[in-house]
């Protein structure tokens, strides 16, 4: 929305000014991992600013996500989406029923996973965060 732009280009603009210039880029999200996505996305060539709302969650985690930009999916969680369900898309995942991951990866992961498929950060305390950069994956 307009107000949460309008904040990210204030922050932008602050550590500008109190480092001399140095450009960052700002995302904005309902939870912590639609902010991260959404800071990848403000990245250069980009404006710098990037804000997914919650009504545009899905439609932000749509065909050119790859499930490894989810929290939690690494290298060998990637590996077995592929494998045994020829998933490497977030619009893949999100095609396969929770009861079959669980069948997989077990019920704990499997609920992260079908959660942050749809947007949902699965992680606790990550309610409504702001992403950015100097993290890892950020």
């Amino acid at each position: 929305d307009a107000a949460s732009e309008a904040l990210a280009i204030r922050v932008r603009s602050a550590v500008a000014e109190a480092t001399g210039g140095l450009p960052c880029s700002v995302g904005v999200g309902p939870n912590r991992m639609l902010a991260k996505l959404a800071a990848t996305r403000a990245k250069p060539p980009a404006s710098g600013v990037h804000v997914i709302t919650a009504n545009g969650a899905i439609d932000a985690l749509g065909d050119g996500v790859s499930a490894r930009d989810l929290p939690g999916v690494g290298r060998s969680t990637a590996e077995a989406l592929l494998k045994h369900f020829n998933a490497t898309t977030v619009v893949d995942l999100r095609a396969i029923s929770e009861a079959r991951l669980a069948a997989r990866f077990g019920p704990k992961i499997a609920k992260s996973l079908y959660l942050a498929s749809r947007g949902c950060d699965p992680r606790a305390g990550a309610a409504i965060s702001a992403g950015g950069g100097g993290g890892e994956g950020s």
